[in-house]
């Protein structure tokens, strides 16, 4: 079997959000598809319409620290969203559509959050 010299993984997340200590974060492409049919009705191919991305993270709560964000807010990632869209948007707004915090008396503060990130502007790749 092949081996790979010299190549080491990225580790880490590169910068932690507004109050919140990250642990994890995840981007997903997540666009609306609708089937292209031929004249027969048949399915030939797909339509890519209204490219967003879902963004999930969370963590523990900084001790000291406000964390900004809201449910239904707007919010500023700290985090540079990766090169995954089909078309690289000009413009991103990101939408905190969900928002959970929950608490112990074994373990430190956490936040969840799920974010969409709407493109605007842009050329196709």
């Amino acid at each position: 079997m092949p081996k790979l010299l010299g190549v080491t993984p990225e580790y880490g997340i590169p910068s932690q959000e507004d109050g919140l200590l990250l642990d994890s974060l995840e981007f997903s492409w997540a666009p609306e598809w609708y089937d292209q049919k031929d004249n027969r009705g048949r399915v030939c191919g797909k339509i890519l319409v209204d490219e967003s991305m879902t963004v999930s993270l969370g963590g523990a709560i900084a001790l000291g620290k406000t964390m900004t964000a809201k449910g239904g807010s707007a919010l500023t990632l700290a985090n540079t969203v990766p090169d995954i869209w089909c078309e690289q948007p000009e413009a991103t707004t990101s939408i905190v559509t969900e928002l959970s915090h929950s608490y112990s008396n074994s373990d430190a503060r956490k936040a969840n959050l799920t974010v969409t990130v709407l493109g605007f502007g842009g050329t196709s790749a």
